[in-house]
């Protein structure tokens, strides 16, 4: 199913964004594909917040701060399963995970959020909920303090 209705947003850059517009304009989407380039940290917020659904399509990656980021703002998120990203997310509780590549794996689990307002809805209060208990800015410095505590305590 072509979804004429939606758009894509690409936010930051790397050495395969000429290889992305490319594409995007051969298969005759370019209209639709939106490139913004790297954006400044303090703006990150305003895309993630008006998204319909983030993904972190990463072929390595951290943890992906930005996934926390998502689930602070009851955005739903995808992401790749690879480095930090799977222990971030509980696959079909707070968010969807994927394998590296499998462009047909995304495509319906982007559907899905898209589609299924009130998954989507369960899926980002989930995450919303995973956020508040474990990375809001005072339970992180509450754990740090601990953790500093502890180092100090044993020497």
């Amino acid at each position: 199913m072509t979804r004429k209705d939606l758009r894509l947003i690409f936010v930051g850059d790397g050495i395969e964004i000429n290889q992305l517009k490319k594409i995007a304009s051969l298969r005759g989407i370019a209209k639709k594909v939106i490139f913004e380039g790297r954006k400044d940290y303090l703006d990150i917020p305003k895309y993630i917040y008006h998204a319909d659904v983030l993904v972190l399509p990463s072929i390595e990656e951290g943890v992906g701060r930005v996934l926390i980021e998502s689930m602070a703002l009851k955005t739903p998120v995808i992401g790749s399963k690879v480095g930090g990203i799977p222990y971030l997310i509980e696959d079909n509780k707070d968010g969807l995970l994927f394998d590296v590549a499998n462009i047909k794996e995304l495509k319906k689990k982007i559907s899905l959020m898209i589609d299924n307002k009130s998954f989507a809805e369960t899926i980002s209060e989930n995450a919303y909920m995973k956020y508040k208990k474990y990375y809001d800015f005072d339970i992180s410095m509450e754990t740090y303090l601990e953790m500093y505590k502890s180092i100090l305590k044993d020497r």
